[in-house]
């Protein structure tokens, strides 16, 4: 709504509680569009916007919505960013307008934007809401109770998209001649549906090659038809997925699609067993280094222990050798020892001797003299007992 003329859109907002009662307008948008701008960095000029790239701000902008829409009436752009000087100079405008003292002033805006949480909680409460209520929600939509009867809708489980590749080029033969034989089944129905005199498009516009191709490549994977239907550009003609269904249960059922699927097959065959084979020489490969890798690693070991028992070895022939010339050493040293204590000894006799010659020397010279002395007494006493004799009494 509003994607081919972003006004529009704006004018029914404009219209939401004209009449005095509260009033909410809920915009559904996309937020990831193809081809798009999905994001602020994408709009290289943002004051110069298409009808599309309006649509696409207006998914995206942080701004102020009713900021936004108002900017939009007046300059046709929607601003982006916060700091746009229009977007500012327009805030202000409302702000003072809002704070002045009078009963027309603007009210306080409670978007998403300017009231996230506020947002958040009403979005939550949505599905509670009734007519009774409707004003309480707008006002205060924590203070809605919770219906239990009310459940929230849930997605079904989403089949994972199929993605058909480049389809400019054409496809295998077989499945390039059911392509364009869809073609002109389309054109067919077209026809039936639209007087092409006045129809604005051609059949190849809406339904081309490459969504035949699409189409194709869907069935052979073997797609529903329900996903046939949303690989389709638009909503199908009516009719165009029965006659798609007939023309491909028609081709399948024929020998050149059975040719076809049967070379197919066998191709993938090869292509399998080639891949096994390949996976075996891989792992081979991989065991070989894996091998080669672990025979290296304990020969780096090995050679690394080696190393190691060589440094301890020579340590160890290092260490005896220390060991037995400390003790060559401390043996010379008590040899030394020995012989300085037997040199000692002999001085020590050699000097005990000398003194022991010199002690008996001093006894027969001491003798001597006293041998002298009692002879020269006994001589003298003789002498006196002679001339004691020799004299007349």
């Amino acid at each position: 709504m509003g994607r081919g003329d972003p006004a529009s859109i704006f004018q029914m907002i404009g219209r939401c509680g004209r009449g005095g009662e509260a009033g909410l307008a809920i915009m559904f948008v996309e937020e990831n569009r193809r081809n798009g701008k999905n994001c602020v960095a994408d709009f290289t000029n943002p004051y110069v916007q298409t009808d599309d790239e309006q649509m696409d701000a207006l998914a995206i902008t942080p701004v102020c919505l009713r900021v936004a829409f108002t900017l939009d009436n007046k300059l046709g752009y929607v601003p982006i960013s916060p700091d746009n000087p229009n977007y500012l100079l327009e805030r202000k405008r409302e702000d003072d307008d809002r704070h002045r003292l009078t009963d027309d002033g603007l009210d306080e805006c409670h978007c998403s934007n300017c009231d996230i949480e506020k947002f958040k909680v009403g979005l939550s409460k949505i599905i509670h809401m009734r007519n009774n209520n409707f004003d309480e929600l707008v006002a205060n939509p924590e203070n809605i109770k919770d219906n239990p009867l009310n459940r929230p809708f849930l997605n079904p489980e989403t089949i994972a998209e199929w993605n058909p590749g480049p389809t400019d080029a054409p496809l295998a033969p077989v499945l390039e001649s059911f392509a364009r034989s869809l073609l002109g089944d389309y054109e067919i129905i077209f026809a039936e549906s639209f007087d092409l005199s006045v129809s604005d498009f051609l059949p190849s516009e809406l339904f081309d090659i490459e969504t035949a191709r699409i189409v194709a490549l869907a069935l052979d994977r073997g797609l529903p038809l329900n996903q046939v239907e949303r690989l389709i550009k638009g909503e199908p003609l009516p009719g165009l997925l029965h006659v798609i269904q007939s023309a491909w249960d028609r081709f399948s059922s024929g020998e050149i699609y059975s040719m076809y699927t049967h070379e197919q097959k066998t191709y993938e065959e090869v292509v399998f067993r080639r891949y096994l084979e390949l996976q075996s020489e891989m792992l081979i490969s991989e065991q070989t280094q894996l091998e080669k890798k672990t025979a290296n690693q304990l020969a780096l070991k090995q050679q690394k222990a080696e190393r190691m028992a060589k440094k301890i070895q020579l340590e160890k022939e290092k260490d005896e050798r220390r060991i037995a010339k400390q003790a060559k050493a401390v043996l010379k040293q008590q040899e030394d020892s020995i012989k300085q204590a037997e040199k000692e000894e002999k001085a020590r006799k050699k000097t005990e001797q000398a003194a022991a010659n010199l002690v008996a020397e001093r006894k027969r010279r001491l003798k001597k003299e006293e041998d002298d002395q009692h002879l020269a007494m006994l001589q003298l006493k003789a002498k006196k007992a002679k001339d004691n004799h020799q004299t007349p009494e």
